[in-house]
């Protein structure tokens, strides 16, 4: 497993974002590795976001269709179902057809970034995670 560590909380970080008017923005955060998810949460969390998790296919796609976020962080590989048929299901309701869907993953590293968007994902993310790019990714995807 990797090991992944967050800076350190003194430290003064640029991952905050700006409220919106009806509540700050939520972020469905679906991976396998309670590690990842754990820590990523907390972060994004302190951050201002409202975050749900989600570690099966079936769990993810009921909460997002439940309660749609504002984004998805979506890992590759899962057991079961992987993201790209976890994708293909979310486009496909009505709910979450225009959610944005971030590609969550350490396969390819940053060149399979041109490779994503065929596939339907509206952004990447590496791991391990470099914290200030996934604060600019999500405000980014966020804005759109």
């Amino acid at each position: 497993m990797t090991e992944m560590t967050a800076p350190p909380l003194d430290e003064p970080t640029d991952y905050s974002i700006q409220r919106r008017l009806d509540g700050p923005p939520r972020v469905l955060i679906v991976d396998d590795e309670d590690d990842f998810l754990e820590l990523t949460a907390e972060l994004l969390r302190r951050a201002g976001y409202e975050v749900e998790c989600a570690r099966f296919a079936g769990e993810a796609v009921a909460r997002a269709v439940r309660n749609p976020p504002d984004v998805i962080l979506l890992d590759i590989l899962l057991p079961g179902c992987d993201g790209l048929e976890i994708l293909d299901i979310l486009r496909n309701e009505p709910e979450t057809a225009s959610v944005p869907v971030l590609a969550c993953t350490a396969l390819g590293q940053r060149d399979s970034g041109s490779l994503l968007p065929h596939a339907g994902f509206d952004g990447l993310v590496v791991k391990p995670i470099d914290w200030p790019e996934l604060a600019r990714t999500l405000r980014d995807t966020i804005a759109t």
